[in-house]
């Protein structure tokens, strides 16, 4: 290959992986507009959630339909003994409950989500703490038999992505999300 495909080759390569940076901010405008705009943050979210469904918030996304930014946040409630997913809306402009619904369907795989010491809300300060911005979303998930929290911010126009022990609070992994 001559010296300037490779140059060329690697131009493209690096706009690739910048482009990825700075995708959030141009795949919908309108939503990221609503998001800069939103003053409830993603964990005022899930705290007004978790007041509303006594449970475990595993997981929060913020959302835009019909003009208007919200946050939706699963809230895993113990029905007598069985996981009952529940789903808050939450205005991400007032605070105020948009919706609830509970998911009606087993949710016996999310026993291992909601027995872990660190809480969601809990995770979302540390990512905001390490990486900075506002949360987009967050997420408990279970990798190799670990839990862990996937928490995305944005800070000026970039999204970063921590990752945190769902048991010990400790960072695994935090950067720039290509």
């Amino acid at each position: 290959m001559s010296k300037g495909k490779n140059i060329l080759s690697v131009l493209l390569a690096s706009a690739i992986l910048l482009g990825g940076a700075n995708a959030y901010a141009n795949n919908n405008p309108e939503k990221q507009a609503a998001f800069e705009q939103a003053t409830i943050s993603a964990s005022q979210a899930v705290q007004t959630a978790t007041d509303k469904v006594v449970g475990k918030a595993t997981e929060v996304d913020f959302k835009f339909k019909n003009g208007a930014g919200y946050y939706k946040v699963d809230v895993m409630k113990d029905n007598q003994g069985t996981p009952e997913k529940h789903e808050v809306m939450v205005d991400a402009k007032t605070g105020e409950i948009l919706a609830e619904q509970a998911k009606t369907k087993s949710h016996k795989k999310q026993k291992d989500r909601t027995e872990v010491k660190v809480s969601l809300k809990q995770a979302i300060d540390t990512a905001v703490q390490t990486a900075g911005g506002k949360v987009k979303e967050g997420d408990l998930k279970v990798k190799k038999g670990m839990p862990r929290y996937e928490i995305e911010t944005v800070k000026e126009g970039k999204e970063y992505k921590t990752i945190i022990d769902a048991n010990s609070g400790a960072i695994i992994n935090s950067g720039v999300d290509y």
